[in-house]
């Protein structure tokens, strides 16, 4: 699977950043800077699903959902099986 540099969501564009730390994080989505960070000492696989967790947060985001109301137990769902989709589609 393919993790870009930055993509658009919204007509707002994302940078995608690759860090060696990230106190005690796989992953974050700045949602005020429109970044997400990603661990890039993890595996590749955990690198991808860790992607599109903090993608859900990005795509939440710009459908008005607010951060409080980012459910974790929903969006680690919702990237497990995006990752699985993305990796299996033929």
């Amino acid at each position: 699977m393919f993790i870009p540099s930055e993509f658009t969501l919204g007509g707002l564009t994302w940078k995608v950043v690759r860090r060696k730390r990230l106190k005690g994080n796989y992953g974050l989505c700045d949602l005020k800077n429109l970044k997400i960070f990603i661990l890039d000492t993890l595996p590749d696989e955990l690198k991808e699903q860790t992607f599109c967790h903090e993608l859900t947060h990005a795509i939440q985001y710009a459908m008005g959902i607010h951060e409080e109301n980012h459910n974790e137990t929903y969006t680690d769902a919702l990237a497990m099986f995006l990752h699985q989709y993305l990796n299996t589609a033929k």
